[in-house]
């Protein structure tokens, strides 16, 4: 029997053999309603032969049971009609059945295990009939071998078993699907998100060559001088929109500063350290988003490495970005190669990085300021 295979967090080959062994595990946990059976093919009247030969099927059932629920895994295989599942599930059918002369109507104890699996390896609706199926089996087995008033309540626990399963399933798979959508709207306001910033970027230098380029149509007559100035400048114009764009869309990532904001959040916490942290990556300029995600994980890091804080506090603007903790201060060298990393690329970006004690003289200030307009 299984309690149902776990969602997959990401769908590396790491995760995978992480939720094989989970499934495995919990498996192996349920496996042990199966000393039932053994006790009773150890207790049954056939011979030495028939008994050892029905504690090898036992063993055969627990161990297609293993497989099957490893092998069904994330909810994306659920209900597929996976072909190694469907058949490990019909060999428990088989050794249940296999096992009867031995059990006689003992052998339905089986039964929850085959409906568990078949709630998540089966199409819904054959689900549902492999649950009803199993019930009536649960009831006519009994009643056949006139143990009916012993076993009825197996046919209780079967509709539970398979109730439960099923109805995990259906949750699991509503959460996926709310997840992916999720997942879809955050794609979808990215590209929006894209698109407004690169408006903001490129709008005003674009709207400026296009009158320079009207003015030098109207000049080459009238003034070949000027009109040539202006046509330089739409080159120069032209030549500093490429650049922006290649930055803009390198630095639009959004989801590398939103993900250094997360990282260093999960870090500070994992410290003991208060956390006082903006939320709004848009108020940060789309062309420096890059730089103050590098000087964000760098700043962050040191604090959480060597500055032995209580608190940090991080605010940035469209151009700035300041880090402070109470900790024991900026002596000794602490930022090391780390520090003349980030000033070559603060540097490199058009801005300046000042790294010292709090204004109150304590702990450490970390202030990156950017000019409007800088390339990141």
């Amino acid at each position: 029997m299984t309690a149902g295979p776990a969602l997959v967090p990401t769908d590396t080959a790491r995760a995978r053999r992480s939720l094989e062994r989970r499934n495995a595990l919990m498996a192996a946990v349920w496996l042990v309603f199966l000393l039932f059976p053994v006790a009773g093919v150890a207790t049954s009247d056939a011979s030495a032969a028939a008994r050892a030969a029905g504690m090898v099927g036992l063993a055969v059932f627990a161990a297609l049971d293993l497989l099957v629920t490893v092998r069904l895994g994330p909810p994306e295989r659920w209900g597929t009609g996976d072909r190694v599942a469907l058949g490990g599930i019909c060999g428990c059918c088989l050794v249940a059945i296999g096992l009867v002369p031995l059990l006689g109507s003992g052998v339905t104890g089986l039964l929850p295990y085959v409906v568990s699996l078949t709630a998540y390896a089966l199409p819904l609706r054959p689900a549902i009939a492999s649950l009803v199926a199993a019930v009536a089996v649960a009831v006519g087995g009994p009643a056949l071998f006139g143990d009916l008033a012993q076993w009825w309540p197996l046919a209780v626990i079967v509709l539970a078993v398979g109730g439960l399963t099923l109805g995990g399933r259906l949750v699991e798979s509503r959460a996926q699907e709310v997840q992916e959508a999720r997942e879809q709207a955050r794609i979808a306001d990215e590209r929006d998100r894209m698109a407004r910033d690169v408006h903001d970027v490129l709008g005003h230098t674009l709207t400026v060559i296009a009158v320079k380029t009207e003015l030098a149509q109207r000049l080459v007559d009238l003034d070949p001088d000027r009109a040539r100035a202006e046509i330089a400048e739409i080159g120069a114009l032209s030549r500093q929109s490429l650049a922006e764009i290649r930055s803009t869309v390198s630095g639009l990532r959004v989801a590398r500063l939103t993900d250094e904001l997360e990282a260093a959040r999960q870090a500070l916490a994992g410290a003991s350290i208060d956390a006082h942290l903006p939320h709004d990556v848009e108020e940060v300029d789309p062309r420096h988003r890059i730089t103050v995600a590098w000087a964000l994980r760098e700043a962050v890091t040191n604090v959480v490495r060597h500055a032995r804080a209580r608190e940090c506090t991080v605010t940035w603007g469209r151009a700035t970005l300041c880090v402070e903790d109470d900790g024991v201060g900026a002596a000794g060298g602490r930022f090391g190669n780390g520090l003349t990393g980030l000033r070559e690329r603060v540097t490199g970006a058009g801005g300046t990085l000042e790294v010292g004690p709090r204004p109150d003289g304590t702990g450490t200030r970390v202030e990156v300021t950017l000019p409007i307009g800088a390339q990141s």
